[in-house]
């Protein structure tokens, strides 16, 4: 277990991972000079550590916990392929959340104006 201080740990729990990745957490503790147990700063390796040793749900159980789903699940539901979702989402026709700092997106299941985005006039 990474040593660290209360105070961090309530930063974290309380609301950082609600609305943030792990790079973005470590970054917003960086931003306020505060450090590690060890001295250290923060980075998404240490965050993602330091909540599964102290059992903190992360952003991706946040946004599944709040109804966003995966790429698959989004394509199998419209029955569409991969690349159709990608377009919606640079587009805005689907919310979508970064989710960690591999770049992957989840999905809020509903499409804006579903008729012409699936009709290719976005």
């Amino acid at each position: 277990m990474f040593p660290v201080t209360v105070k961090i740990i309530h930063s974290i729990r309380r609301s950082l991972l609600h609305d943030n990745t792990d790079s973005e957490v470590a970054k917003k503790l960086n931003e306020k000079r505060m450090l590690s147990g060890t001295g250290k700063p923060f980075d998404a390796r240490r965050i993602s550590r330091i909540r599964r040793d102290y059992k903190i749900p992360s952003y991706h159980h946040h946004l599944r916990k709040w109804g966003f789903v995966s790429m698959s699940e989004i394509c199998k539901q419209y029955q569409v392929e991969r690349w159709i979702v990608t377009k919606w989402r640079k587009t805005g026709q689907i919310q979508a959340s970064l989710y960690d700092n591999a770049g992957r997106f989840l999905y809020y299941p509903e499409v804006r104006n579903y008729t012409m985005a699936i009709g290719g006039v976005v």
